[in-house]
C-alpha cells in the first residue's frame, strides 16, 4: 500500500524544499503525493471591512484578482506535479481558501493522509520559535504524523538533508 503524503506549498523556494526531501527519502513507487496551496479567501475581507460598502467595481476587481490568483496557483502546482510525475510519483493537486493552518489540517483529515511533510525556517533555541508560526499551529492541531524539515542555508545550496535535523511529530 502506498503512503499518502501531503505537502503544503506557499509558492516559496523554502516550501519547495519539502519536494527535495520527499525525493531524497521516499521512493516514487511507495507513496502518493498531495500538493496543497492555501489562498486568501476574498470573502474574509468582510471580517476586516464591510465588503458590501466597497463599490461594485472594487468588489468585482477583488473577485477577478482572486480568480487570477487561483489560475496562477493551479499552473504553479501543475508544474511541480509534472516534475514529480516525470520521476514516477503519483500526484494530486489541491487549492484551498482560508487560513493556512486550518486548511492544511482539514485537508489532511479529508484526504486521510499518512504523513504531512512541510518545511520551516524558524530560528532560535526556544521551542516556540524554532518552527514557523504556521508549522507550529499545524503541529498542535494535526492528528496525523507531521514531518517538519527545518530548512537552513545548507539545504538551499543543494546539499542533501540530514536525517538528524528532522523533527517527527506523531500526534496520533
Amino acid at each position: 500500500m502506498r503512503q499518502r503524503i501531503l505537502i503544503p506549498l506557499d509558492g516559496s523556494k523554502l516550501a519547495e524544499e519539502a519536494i527535495k526531501f520527499l525525493q531524497f527519502f521516499f521512493a516514487p513507487e511507495k507513496c502518493e503525493v498531495y500538493l496543497l496551496t492555501v489562498l486568501f479567501d476574498i470573502s474574509q475581507v468582510e471580517n476586516i471591512v464591510q465588503f458590501s460598502v466597497l463599490s461594485p467595481e472594487l468588489q468585482e476587481a477583488a473577485k477577478a484578482a482572486q480568480r487570477q490568483q487561483e489560475q496562477l496557483t493551479r499552473a504553479y502546482l501543475d508544474m511541480i506535479a509534472w516534475g514529480l510525475e516525470d520521476v514516477g510519483y503519483r500526484v494530486q493537486t489541491h487549492i484551498a481558501f482560508g487560513q493556512p493552518e486550518v486548511s492544511i489540517v482539514h485537508i489532511a483529515l479529508a484526504l486521510d493522509v499518512d504523513l504531512l511533510l512541510m518545511t520551516s525556517h524558524g530560528q532560535g533555541r526556544n521551542v516556540q520559535w524554532r518552527y514557523g508560526s504556521v508549522a507550529r499551529r499545524v503541529i498542535d492541531a494535526c492528528a496525523c504524523p507531521t514531518l517538519i524539515v527545518p530548512v537552513r542555508e545548507k539545504l538551499l545550496k543543494g546539499e542533501p538533508p540530514s536525517k538528524e535535523k528532522v523533527m517527527l511529530q506523531d500526534l496520533t
